[in-house]
């Protein structure tokens, strides 16, 4: 499966101060799942880093779990449950931090959604 992940600009400029001590660094809290991820031909486009939203974002929810998976991984899940945006196409996640912003994209294939499929996402941030 061809996938593509960037980082924002504004999780990038939020690092930078961060690491001069001129702001803190919000966590991370939400994921957000959109169907605008893909072509016409079912193929990844490749996010921009100016997004502030997720590519056709339909749902945004509390993260089910961070941890520190080795120390310079951050493993990041999150889902999408049986009852939820049945009859969807799913083709973009997005990671938003605690004041709103949208910090990371990935788009793929889409993937179709129904009443008796769970999408669970697992999203390894590298540092």
């Amino acid at each position: 499966m061809s996938e593509y992940v960037v980082t924002t600009i504004k999780a990038r400029e939020k690092f930078a101060k961060a690491h001069l001590g001129l702001a803190p660094l919000p966590i991370i809290t939400k994921i957000a799942f959109g169907d605008g991820g893909h072509d016409t031909l079912g193929n990844p486009i490749k996010p921009s880093q100016d997004l502030t939203l997720v590519p056709g974002e339909f749902m945004k929810k509390d993260l089910d779990n961070t941890e520190l998976f080795n120390p310079t991984t951050v493993r990041i899940k999150g889902s999408l449950n049986f009852e939820e945006s049945i009859g969807t196409q799913v083709s973009a996640v997005g990671i938003y931090d605690s004041e709103g912003d949208l910090v990371a994209v990935k788009t793929f294939s889409p993937k179709n959604k129904d009443g008796d499929t769970r999408i669970e996402i697992e999203w390894d941030e590298l540092f």
